[in-house]
């Protein structure tokens, strides 16, 4: 499958994804190493009332980290030699 054909990752924002981003997918990005459903977990309640707001924000907060753990977009695409700290609780 050639890159156009990817389908972009909601935090690191490259397009590496196989099939479209779905919640509890438990799909792994290739390139920022996030397993949805489980490291872009949301509160319940969130998830009842503001699911897509609550996705947007903690997919912001994962792809600061990331970039802040070194991973810079560049002309090479993503570095990809080390990966993000877990999120603090």
């Amino acid at each position: 499958m050639s890159e156009r054909d990817k389908f972009q990752c909601p935090v690191c924002l490259g397009f590496t994804l196989n099939d479209p981003y779905e919640p509890l997918s438990y799909d792994i990005c290739p390139q920022c190493f996030v397993e949805f459903g489980y490291e872009d977990s949301i509160p319940l309640n969130d998830w009842n009332t503001r699911r897509d707001e609550a996705l947007a924000e903690r997919h912001a907060e994962l792809r600061e980290q990331w970039i802040a753990a070194g991973r810079p977009y560049g002309d090479d695409g993503w570095v990809l030699s080390r990966r993000p700290a877990p999120a603090a609780e």
